[in-house]
């Protein structure tokens, strides 16, 4: 899994003070109204955001393998530590991100910490179809989706698996957090009546290997032709029978073969040869009669 870097973002909550007092802390469970603290002159804060990632919810999502044939089927993981809302991607080898989860098929993308998950879960399947590459599947996990439930339901029966739309991504990517700058100087700060309510998020992702599927080239075989004294000879090739003679056998695995030619009351024979592929071995068999002990 991608190592993931948490961010606390440090909210202001501060009480009416006299000009220059130290800033008291607000309570976020008690009525209050807007308050002010002044700032050194030049001095700017850093913007508060209304995300909070935070050790109480984390996301993994990893597949069933990490290399697969083009036209393999795939499944793809995930799990949360606390119910959240997911959203799932995969960047194909050409760039282009498409959403796979929630879809036409799997709508429900409020989801139980702890609960591991499959895609896909019912009525379709997920095919790699290439070309060879390196693929990722992504996935987003809020507590509160707020407005982001417009930005991914583009989905239809036609059209199954969304795109990532502009929106989309600006959606996403404005859950980026800015990081804790540390203890700063007093700031001019209006604290809304209430505060409004923060939410947390985790994302990860993983990464597999796309290659073309193996195509073995066609083995030519060879072939022998048995010439037999005697008729209805049994001929095995290794140790395997491969038909009667006399007449030819072919479809041989080229490279060194031991053949045997025998029939009951003769005497059976046995010769090493070499197939070549595309030719065609000639073996004479003279077989000779067992002798009779009285």
């Amino acid at each position: 899994m991608t190592p993931k870097t948490l961010w606390r973002l440090a909210l202001a909550a501060v009480a009416a003070v006299p000009v220059l007092a130290p800033a008291q802390p607000i309570r976020s469970d008690t009525p209050q109204t807007n308050a002010i603290v002044v700032t050194p002159p030049g001095y700017s804060p850093p913007p508060p955001g209304p995300v909070l990632p935070g050790p109480t919810l984390q996301a993994d999502i990893w597949t069933d393998d990490d290399t697969y044939y083009v036209g393999d089927s795939i499944r793809v993981r995930f799990r949360v530590s606390r119910d959240a809302y997911v959203y799932v991607f995969n960047t194909d080898t050409q760039g282009v991100t498409t959403q796979i989860f929630p879809n036409w098929y799997d709508q429900d993308n409020y989801v139980r910490g702890g609960v591991t998950y499959t895609l896909p879960s019912r009525n379709y399947d997920l095919q790699v179809i290439g070309p060879p590459g390196r693929e990722t599947v992504e996935i987003y996990a809020v507590t509160d989706r707020g407005q982001w439930h417009s930005h991914f339901d583009d989905y239809s029966r036609n059209a199954p698996f969304a795109a990532l739309s502009a929106q989309g991504e600006a959606a996403l990517n404005s859950i980026v957090v800015t990081p804790d700058p540390g203890p700063q100087p007093q700031a001019i700060v209006v604290v809304p009546n209430p505060p409004q309510p923060a939410y947390q998020w985790d994302r990860d992702e993983s990464d597999f290997r796309v290659i073309d599927p193996y195509r073995p080239s066609p083995v030519i075989g060879g072939a022998i032709d048995v010439r037999s004294s005697v008729s209805h000879v049994s001929i095995s090739i290794d140790g395997v029978f491969a038909g009667y003679g006399p007449g030819v056998i072919a479809n041989i695995a080229p490279g060194y073969r031991d053949i045997e030619i025998y029939r009951p009351g003769f005497r059976t024979q046995r010769q090493r040869v070499y197939i070549q592929p595309g030719r065609t071995t000639v073996i004479t068999a003279n077989l000779s009669r067992q002798g009779r002990w009285y």
